[in-house]
């Protein structure tokens, strides 16, 4: 119950960075111990089915290589996984940051939003998936079976 309303107080803006470094702490923790635990993961479906690897192959050799500090070597493995990995963190600190620093009453400005910012959530949408497919093409060009 603590807890549960503890949670409730974060900002919804610290929500998402907040999972994911906890999600990557945790692949961090298992890639240490990896060798040590009695499930391994199966083989990538779609890599045996038809021999090219998905978005994530390599995201477990990655985050074994990262709990052993090597960091060119996970980056070798899958670098959209060490990036969202390091940058994780980063993301939460900044919302954190943010969420200190914003007035709690805020002044309301009138704007433009409409067509501004559809633009800009496209170019972020476009860059997100520009970089997914320059990552697969690297994974399905380089990464070892």
């Amino acid at each position: 119950m603590w807890l549960l309303q503890r949670l409730s107080r974060l900002h919804p803006r610290m929500v998402a960075p907040g999972v994911l470094t906890i999600m990557f702490a945790g692949f961090v923790v298992a890639g240490r111990f990896y060798e040590r635990l009695p499930v391994q993961p199966p083989r990538c479906s779609l890599r045996v089915l038809t021999g090219l690897p998905c978005i994530g192959c390599g995201g477990t050799r990655s985050m074994i290589a990262l709990s052993h500090g090597r960091w060119l070597e996970a980056l070798a493995f899958n670098p959209l996984i060490l990036v969202c990995a390091t940058a994780s963190p980063l993301w939460l600190a900044w919302a954190i940051w943010r969420t200190a620093t914003e007035q709690k009453h805020p002044v309301v400005v009138q704007s433009s939003v409409g067509s501004a910012s559809r633009w800009r959530g496209f170019w972020i949408t476009s860059g997100i998936l520009a970089v997914v497919i320059l990552d697969w093409i690297y994974l399905w060009r380089y990464l070892p079976s």
